[in-house]
């Protein structure tokens, strides 16, 4: 497992306040089944496209620059000498205590037209990401349901071939106020031949309407396999929150999946983190 506590990502800082409106969101059900057309054309523009179904919240522009230049360089030196082509293992990330493992299919947003298998979200965890121009543009992410690769049935993958800064938010997670919490993420960098400059964070806010610097996030480098991501922190309030993100500085093919959220608290498993309380 390569984990670096250093140089977090910290893109999404200030996102919280606008991520509030998914921490009551319910995966929207339907029997008219997914929209499962074309995926949006992975081009630049100043705005998103998507006016056929519901896009994720888009960030205002900030300047992401400052720090994604040291985790993509970590990246590149934690994976010096790896074969950069070679992916295995692909469905072994499992753990028994997960309280979310994207594996409950009702539970998809893409169920109902109201959502699209390109525009994904799970059981009130929302999709978010960072616009700004010229560069990172949400219409150039795919938040979708993959079969293939993670345990049992599913798990989330973020993907784009442009550069991006995108994520999937958690709904409130409550625990015991005052309480000090663990929280592990299994991750997937998925090898695409190109420079190892993509890779996988995660942001875990002690509370809600808190403050979350970049010592909240830690960043994953390890690809081709399955690998972990922990942080702890403390809830004064009781009330919690999960950032899952992944982010590319350049044009690669970057799918980056993420699997089976865990929370020790108290000695014990959250049984489930999913939709808003």
């Amino acid at each position: 497992m390569l984990l670096h506590r250093k140089y977090a990502t910290g893109v999404l800082v200030f996102v919280c306040a606008l991520l509030m409106v998914f921490l009551a969101a319910q995966a929207a059900q339907a029997d008219d089944g997914p929209y499962t057309g074309k995926p949006p054309d992975y081009v630049l523009h100043l705005q998103p496209l998507r006016a056929r179904v519901p896009a994720p919240i888009s960030v205002p522009f900030v300047k992401v620059d400052v720090n994604a230049r040291k985790p993509a360089d970590e990246s590149v030196a934690a994976n010096a000498g790896a074969d950069l082509n070679k992916n295995k293992d692909i469905q072994s990330a499992t753990s028994g205590s997960a309280c979310l493992d994207f594996d409950t299919a009702k539970d998809w947003g893409s169920n109902s037209s109201q959502f699209s298998v390109w525009d994904d979200q799970y059981a009130g965890w929302g999709p978010f990401g960072v616009d700004d121009p010229g560069l990172h543009q949400i219409e150039n992410v795919v938040f979708s349901k993959e079969q293939s690769v993670g345990s049992k049935n599913a798990s989330f993958k973020l993907a784009s071939s442009q550069p991006y800064a995108a994520g999937l938010a958690s709904p409130i997670i409550e625990v015991t106020p005052g309480a000090t919490f663990t929280v592990t993420v299994s991750y997937y960098i998925f090898n695409h031949g190109g420079p190892a400059k993509d890779w996988a964070s995660m942001g875990v806010k002690g509370d809600v309407d808190g403050y979350c610097g970049t010592g909240c996030y830690v960043n994953g480098y390890a690809r081709g396999q399955w690998a972990t991501l922990t942080q702890t922190a403390t809830s004064k309030t009781g009330k919690a929150m999960i950032l899952l993100q992944a982010e590319s500085p350049q044009r690669l093919n970057s799918n980056i999946y993420f699997d089976d959220v865990r929370i020790q608290v108290d000695g014990g498993a959250v049984k489930t983190c999913n939709y808003a309380k």
